[in-house]
């Protein structure tokens, strides 16, 4: 049971990073590059993407690993299906999530640099620019960390008494 659990939540943990990858790698600042170097102000916003993408994460996973003993106590006919089931839906509000962050991030860096394209902030290097749109996304990931667990919590059935 232990070894199939630390199997699961490894793959899992796999998948998820290459859907947070490949959500990154799909943004425009990363399509626009692909040829250049990145600038200063690249890196540290994508590496912020990325550092956000990590704290979700491991939200997502520390749900996963008791939505594996729960469902083992409860239904172990149903085991993996369920198991699946809960954690795709995990995993799918924490990319939904990620999303949402980085969208209001963007919107909260307009309140201190109002009008400005981000494409072209990136490409001037306006290194400020990028220093307070990663500051924002994440302090709004620490500052709802505890929200998205316990949204998290919500697909991890509880009919185990006791149990937590």
């Amino acid at each position: 049971m232990e070894t199939e659990k630390i199997i699961f939540i490894a793959i899992w943990t796999f998948a998820l990073i290459g859907g947070f990858l490949n959500l990154i790698k799909k943004y425009g600042i990363y399509r626009r590059k692909q040829e250049l170097e990145f600038n200063l102000s690249e890196s540290i916003f994508i590496s912020s993407m990325i550092l956000s993408a990590g704290i979700i994460q491991f939200a997502c996973i520390g749900s996963i690993n008791k939505l594996f003993d729960v469902l083992y106590k409860t239904s172990p006919n149903e085991f993996y299906f369920n198991l699946i089931k809960n954690a795709c839906g995990i995993s799918f509000i924490g990319i939904i999530l990620g999303i949402v962050f980085s969208i209001t991030a963007y919107f909260l860096t307009s309140i201190f640099f109002a009008r400005r394209n981000q494409l072209l902030e990136f490409e001037n290097n306006n290194i400020q620019y990028s220093i307070v749109r990663s500051i924002i996304l994440i302090v709004l990931l620490i500052v709802f960390n505890t929200s998205m667990v316990s949204l998290f919590e919500l697909l991890v059935p509880n009919d185990v008494l006791l149990y937590r």
